[in-house]
């Protein structure tokens, strides 16, 4: 998967979505658009709305209830003149904004001298480029910044009685404050079906990545086993396991070979045809091998 991809199914997986719209990667997402998706990137439930801030915003409009309670905490102030212009695109700069207002951002922006400065700091912007402040934003670009954002503290002010002075903690992202989910890297080194040298199959529909158990579904993840991967995992309370949400690899350089492709393995390399020519690869010492999804023990080089 590519990282429009990779974006779009962590997204997903949480439900920061526009799911019940027809997007695609270029579609110009909508003022009210924005301040639904935020809100479901503060995973906030929304209930209906019994009056409207915006003389253009009515009972009628897309999004009535989200606007009003992005309103209410603090993600938008329309967009002047008591109106919000739900169906305008917004623009890139106002979805930098909103977002690191969803983080909690927004007396700290307010108090400073160059907002955008705190916008920055944040990343909110990595990996997105070709986009001017007053640029209308692509669905793809609201994903990645929604993205970079789960990666992020969330800002939240400390009470101390009467004292006029602010003062914030960050202590958690936003994955583990808004979804109480969290990420960790690792190997995957056993499914319910085989495991790696040194280790042992795990119990039905669950995975191991490197030391720790998860629930998963296997089916999808078995395609891992030992390689790198970052993965998202909620922690459940009931049982001494998490449970996966998200698996990706985290190299480009896995190496899937055609079985007529190979002409030699000497045990401790192999040499395949690559568009008419010869090149060899060195194995590691300690490899496993894995054949129709089951780990063989003992071979030989020709069997190999």
């Amino acid at each position: 998967k590519n990282d429009i991809q990779k974006t779009a199914t962590l997204l997903d997986a949480l439900d920061i979505s526009l799911g019940n719209r027809d997007f695609g990667a270029d579609t110009e997402i909508t003022r009210a658009e924005a301040a639904i998706i935020l809100l479901k990137f503060m995973n906030m439930p929304v209930s209906a709305a019994n009056t409207s801030y915006y003389t253009d915003v009515t009972n009628d409009t897309y999004g009535k209830n989200e606007i009003m309670l992005a309103t209410d905490v603090g993600l938008t102030k329309g967009s002047g003149n008591n109106r919000f212009e739900p169906t305008e695109p917004v623009k890139y700069n106002e979805a930098l904004v909103m977002t690191a207002r969803a983080l909690g951002y927004g007396k700290i922006m307010q108090d400073s001298e160059n907002p955008m400065s705190v916008v920055n700091k944040l990343g909110l912007a990595k990996g997105i480029s070709g986009m001017n402040y007053d640029s209308p934003v692509p669905y793809a670009v609201m994903q990645g910044i929604l993205y970079n954002a789960l990666s992020c503290d969330v800002a939240e002010l400390e009470n101390y009685g009467n004292s006029t002075t602010y003062e914030y903690k960050y202590e958690k992202t936003a994955l583990e404050k808004y979804f109480d989910v969290h990420r960790c890297s690792g190997v995957v080194t056993a499914t319910d079906v085989t495991a790696l040298a040194g280790y042992e199959k795990t119990e039905k529909n669950m995975v191991r990545i490197d030391n720790e158990k998860y629930y998963a579904n296997t089916g999808s993840i078995s395609e891992y086993l030992g390689q790198l991967v970052d993965a998202y995992y909620k922690e459940d309370t009931k049982e001494a396991e998490s449970t996966l949400l998200y698996v990706y690899n985290t190299r480009s350089n896995v190496k899937n070979l055609v079985y007529d492709d190979i002409i030699k393995f000497n045990g401790d390399s192999y040499t395949i045809d690559e568009n008419g020519r010869q090149k060899t690869y060195d194995l590691a010492k300690n490899y496993s091998l894995i054949y129709n999804g089951k780990l063989l023990n003992d071979h030989s080089a020709e069997e190999r």
